[in-house]
């Protein structure tokens, strides 16, 4: 199944089955978290090694709302390059009222583990908040804002140097609908660097 974001506006139920029920276009290979209306897995795109945090959201009414803003922030969300970015790839219709939303996979660790943080030095801890700083200006400057931004989105590795990565970037606008807001993003930060011991 192609997704609504490759099929275009004129998208329609050809994949659906007796059941309501739509093959999705992902194989499923793990669940990584879930709560009532939204869960996320580990998934692969068929006959590749690319793995997507695939998350599947519903049954809602709005299926058809959130579908038209993905469509609408489809150019700009996938043409964001920046490695500190967890790039939004894909949605569409997830069978009966759902919908799912496919990014890049990024392992590891949140800065919400605390493990995770315990283990960033003070520099560590400066160039986490500069990666960010600088990732959201990316964001900002192609008029996106990521609108959710806390520990729980922010995975961290620390293989060569440490590195920063915001996940759910295009989920507010999209799956929320939240109207573009700068501002928060910003605040957002300066409450995650406090969190860090940094000044932005």
């Amino acid at each position: 199944m192609k997704s609504v974001l490759a099929r275009g506006a004129d998208a329609d139920d050809d994949d659906a089955h007796d059941d309501g029920s739509i093959d999705l276009p992902y194989r499923i290979i793990t669940l990584i978290s879930g709560r009532a209306g939204r869960a996320i897995y580990l998934a692969q795109i068929p006959g590749a090694s690319t793995l997507v945090a695939l998350t599947t959201i519903g049954p809602r009414d709005d299926t058809a709302a959130i579908l038209d803003r993905a469509r609408s922030w489809k150019p700009a969300l996938t043409e964001v390059k920046d490695p500190h970015i967890a790039r939004l790839l894909d949605a569409g219709p997830a069978g009966d009222r759902c919908v799912f939303v496919a990014a890049e996979f990024v392992g590891g660790p949140s800065l919400a583990v605390p493990a995770c943080r315990d283990q960033l030095t003070a520099a560590d801890r400066r160039t986490v908040v500069a990666q960010l700083s600088a990732a959201i200006a990316t964001l900002h400057d192609r008029g996106l804002t990521h609108l959710g931004l806390d520990a729980s989105r922010v995975k961290i590795s620390v293989r060569d140097g440490v590195h920063a990565t915001m996940i759910g970037v295009g989920v507010g606008l999209i799956v929320d609908g939240l109207a573009a807001d700068p501002q928060r993003d910003l605040d957002a930060l300066t409450s995650l660097a406090h969190s860090l011991g940094v000044t932005p």
